[in-house]
């Protein structure tokens, strides 16, 4: 099969949907305000994922091996929704909403038609 960044982004969604969502949602809640100040123009402690809006795929591999087993690998970027919010007085307050871009590493294989091992990072 001829792959391209379409082919592979659909393969992405439809198999490994659920996986990226849950790996995009902690990587956010991990993230420190630090690494939230250049999307949110006020301080933010801590964000959560609201929606993913869209994602692309920037550059992919596919290397096949004797046994009719193929490797994909490559970069994709995600566009977020991001909810965040600051402690102020004991409390949880909610500073507002933005987009930001995620760029992250994939890899997976196919083999009998079947999409399986899926890693992101």
């Amino acid at each position: 099969m001829h792959y391209n960044k379409n082919i592979i982004l659909e393969i992405l969604q439809s198999n490994f949907g659920a996986e990226i969502e849950s790996f995009v949602d902690c990587y956010v809640m991990d993230m420190d305000p630090g690494q939230l100040a250049g999307a949110f123009e006020q301080t933010v402690d801590y964000a959560v994922l609201d929606t993913i809006d869209e994602m692309d795929v920037v550059n992919f591999h596919v290397e096949k091996d004797i046994t009719d087993e193929e490797m994909m690998d490559g970069i994709f970027y995600v566009l977020a929704m991001l909810e965040g919010y600051a402690y102020w007085g004991g409390e949880h307050v909610f500073v507002g909403s933005e987009e930001i871009e995620l760029d992250f590493h994939f890899s997976f294989l196919k083999f009998n038609g079947k999409y399986s091992n899926f890693k992101m990072y």
